[in-house]
């Protein structure tokens, strides 16, 4: 598209004669082109590189966050891409990048426990949910009680593998923020 108006000089240099398009006309044909495929491929850009960094507002975008406050970003966003663009409970929750103490419980009665921060990672839809909290916690027993601390190494849970997900508080996590 840049290069359209040099294209256009060496169309009418090169077929001199021939009924050549007036540069009125080419301009206008340029002008559609910009509007119809330059406009709303920007707008996706922005909209996009928006939404995918909603929750901690940091990267893509810097000038325009400064004059859209959290709020106003989030108005924005509802407003054209809809209620809520994460299909699943688990792809919203994950989606804002929560940094918690997880206690599951597996189907079997097990309970496991891992914080989920910064290097942790869920799955989003359409893939099934799985789930790599990035330090396993212990637990005590049939009771699920939380041991003291972390055990300092990541834990891996299979997608289909948890029954129930309880979210904690982790003061930790709340630290690291």
């Amino acid at each position: 598209m840049v290069l359209a108006w040099p294209e256009h000089l060496v169309y009418r240099v090169a077929i001199a004669g021939r009924d050549d398009l007036a540069v009125g006309q080419f301009a206008v044909l340029w002008l559609g082109l910009v509007v119809v495929v330059a406009l709303p491929g920007a707008a996706g850009t922005v909209v996009g590189g928006l939404c995918a960094t909603r929750s901690d507002r940091s990267g893509s975008w810097p000038r325009l966050r400064r004059w859209l406050s959290p709020a106003h970003e989030d108005r924005v966003l509802r407003l054209l891409l809809g209620r809520s663009p994460d299909p699943r409970a688990w792809d919203f929750f994950f989606a804002e990048r929560p940094r918690a103490l997880l206690r599951l419980r597996l189907p079997d009665g097990t309970w496991l426990a891992g914080r989920f921060a910064g290097d942790s990672y869920a799955s989003g839809f359409p893939h099934d949910p799985d789930l790599y909290p990035e330090e396993a916690w212990e637990v005590g027993g049939e009771t699920g009680r939380l041991g003291e601390r972390g055990s300092g190494y990541p834990l891996y849970v299979a997608a289909g593998a948890v029954e129930r997900i309880e979210v904690l508080e982790s003061s930790t996590a709340a630290e690291e923020a």
